[in-house]
């Protein structure tokens, strides 16, 4: 997509080509911009998420020091929602929580994008503040979270809501609360965890 706006508004004088590095929430990415050498250091950019903050402090042996790049935009912003699939019948964090417990320790299962990734990180932050041992089942990408929780192969996730869209407008998944300041208009009845009191 990148590629074709470039192309098509003549955004760059040399030709310009994509290298998708998928996995370890970005660290193959990561490592990628980091092992650059030359024009290709001097000519690369990463369109990447907060991972590119937030997986060089949870894997130091990346040996990725983030703040040696220069970012140059912001093109969208990473929110993240608490999703069941719909036949579950959970309808709010409540009655999540209640769920997750009558699951037992590790019997619920959660989807997210790579080990400690923002998801992983979410994850925990649910475990600790609602006392809860959900496990944590890491997938190479959101694409592939969402179609595992449509497809009941997950208990829930923490996603993207353009990374959920499709199942969420087939009426597959919800979101039952929203890890934003604010709520998200596109889904008015999932409320913040700020409204609910922890944030």
């Amino acid at each position: 997509l990148l590629q074709s706006v470039i192309d098509k508004h003549g955004l760059a004088s040399k030709p310009f080509v994509p290298v998708n590095k998928p996995g370890g929430s970005g660290a193959e990415a990561l490592v990628h911009l980091n092992n650059a050498k030359g024009l290709a250091k001097d000519h690369t950019i990463m369109v990447t998420l907060n991972s590119f903050y937030t997986t060089p402090m949870r894997q130091p042996n990346l040996k990725v020091d983030p703040l040696t790049f220069t970012p140059i935009a912001r093109m969208a912003e990473d929110t993240f929602c608490l999703w069941v699939n719909k036949s579950s019948g959970v309808n709010t964090v409540d009655e999540f929580v209640a769920a997750v417990k009558a699951k037992g320790d590790g019997g619920w299962l959660m989807g997210g994008t790579g080990k400690a990734s923002e998801d992983n990180l979410l994850t925990n932050f649910l475990n600790r503040t609602y006392d809860l041992k959900i496990k944590y089942i890491p997938f190479k990408g959101g694409g592939a979270v969402a179609k595992a929780l449509a497809g009941d192969n997950t208990h829930s996730s923490v996603n993207n809501p353009s990374e959920a869209l499709g199942f969420y407008e087939a009426g597959t998944v919800k979101p039952i609360a929203c890890f934003t300041p604010e709520r998200i208009a596109l889904f008015p009845d999932a409320p913040t965890f700020k409204e609910l009191g922890n944030d």
